[in-house]
């Protein structure tokens, strides 16, 4: 259902980038309870007053076509430590911190 395998201790993500994170995220953001729901690629879930994003931007899918962005970076030979992320963050802040130096 989530496409996740387990292989010498490490989890690998199939059609669903970090789901894991991702719905423990959206579970424990706000104190109460709530449903968490996905809908399928291309969809997005609305109610009466949600904005209109036709062309744009909205909070689609868990799926990896509605979370997988293009991101290119020059000027540097370091990698972030996966492509998650808060790891992709973490890679940024080093890198804007040694140009400060």
């Amino acid at each position: 259902m989530a496409d996740i395998t387990v292989t010498n201790n490490r989890i690998k993500y199939g059609k669903y980038p970090d789901v894991l994170a991702r719905l423990y995220g959206a579970m424990n953001s706000y104190e109460g309870r709530f449903a968490v729901v996905t809908v399928q690629p291309g969809y997005e879930v609305v109610t009466e007053s949600s904005p209109t994003h036709i062309g744009g931007g909205a909070h689609g899918s868990l799926h990896e076509l509605d979370s997988l962005v293009p991101f290119l970076v020059t000027g540097t030979d370091t990698l972030p430590k996966t492509m998650r992320i808060v790891d992709i963050k973490d890679w940024i802040l080093q890198l804007v911190n040694e140009k400060g130096k």
